[in-house]
């Protein structure tokens, strides 16, 4: 017998009869069962629908397959990365901003800049996220300078890829604290 940390080591499965494609067959370690993250049936017929190329190139797809095989989701690159949405909420205190940005479905990574200007265009916040790799932004951005309640700012927000931007918006809100939970 083999023994690893106090549990018989030879009743383990080697690592060559790991599935291939996503699909696990349940089995057991001691008591607890290993089972896939992706149901049997959704692999078959994604497998079938990336093989008839429905979603994406070769190369995508074989991507797709190898992330399916280590049990992760995976993206594509849509036709053209935009900025879907953009929402500010300042903070009680007004000293703080709550940022929320999403973008369209993206593989490769991006570079997003933020930057907050009062009502004269001074900066007074900004905020550099390079290698982004979700959809999904949520962040605070300080104040620098003192901010003047209920006065008109403005958010800039850019996404690039090496060096060329693929979208920017601008978003205005007053600096006022408005509840995100009432609506």
């Amino acid at each position: 017998m083999i023994y690893f940390l106090g549990a018989d080591a030879s009743r383990w499965a080697s690592r060559s009869s790991k599935p291939v494609a996503g699909v696990a067959e349940t089995s057991a370690v001691g008591s607890t069962p290993i089972r896939s993250r992706i149901p049997e049936h959704f692999v078959r017929r994604l497998s079938a629908r990336l093989a008839r190329g429905e979603f994406m190139s070769s190369c995508q797809i074989t991507t797709a397959q190898q992330e399916m095989r280590r049990g992760l989701t995976f993206r594509f690159d849509a036709d053209t990365l935009s900025i879907e949405r953009i929402a500010v909420y300042p903070y009680p205190d007004l000293t703080k901003l709550w940022v929320r940005v999403q973008l369209s479905s993206f593989a490769t990574p991006v570079v997003v800049q933020m930057t907050c200007l009062d009502q004269d265009g001074r900066e007074v916040s900004d905020m550099l996220l390079v290698d982004w790799r979700d959809e999904y932004i949520s962040l605070t951005m300080h104040f620098k300078k003192a901010p003047v309640p209920d006065a008109p700012y403005s958010l800039y927000v850019q996404v690039e890829r090496d060096e060329q931007i693929l979208d920017s918006q601008q978003f205005d809100f007053p600096l006022t604290f408005i509840d995100p939970n009432q609506k």
